[in-house]
C-alpha cells in the first residue's frame, strides 16, 4: 500500500461517540486512483455509524503518494483495507 500521512491536527474521534464512550474497530476496504485518492470505499467491518463515518472522512481527506507509472500499471484496480482503531485512553479524550 502506498504511504500517507493524514491531517495530524484534526481530531477524527466523532464528539458524540467520544461523549458516549464508544469505543471500536472500523474495517475499509478501498482502491487508490492515479490522483493517490481513496475510491469505492466499503465498510467490511465495525458497528458504529459514527465512527465509520469518521474513519471514511480521514481516508477521503488523506492522499497516497503513488508514482507516475500508477494507473498504467493497473494498480488502481487493486483493493486495500485499512482498519481503524477508537479508543479512549483518558476521560474525555479520544485517540485514533
Amino acid at each position: 500500500m502506498p504511504t500517507f500521512h493524514p491531517a495530524s491536527n484534526v481530531d477524527w474521534y466523532p464528539p458524540a461517540a467520544k461523549r458516549r464512550g464508544e469505543q471500536g474497530i472500523v474495517g475499509l476496504e478501498f482502491s487508490i486512483d492515479a490522483k493517490g485518492l481513496a475510491q469505492e470505499l466499503r465498510r467490511t467491518h465495525g458497528e458504529a455509524s459514527d465512527l465509520a463515518t469518521s474513519a471514511q472522512a480521514m481516508l477521503q481527506s488523506t492522499v497516497f503518494r503513488v508514482g507516475p507509472r500508477w494507473e498504467k500499471s493497473g494498480y488502481q484496480k487493486l483493493r486495500f483495507e485499512m482498519e481503524f482503531q477508537f479508543s479512549i485512553d483518558e476521560p474525555g479524550r479520544g485517540r485514533t
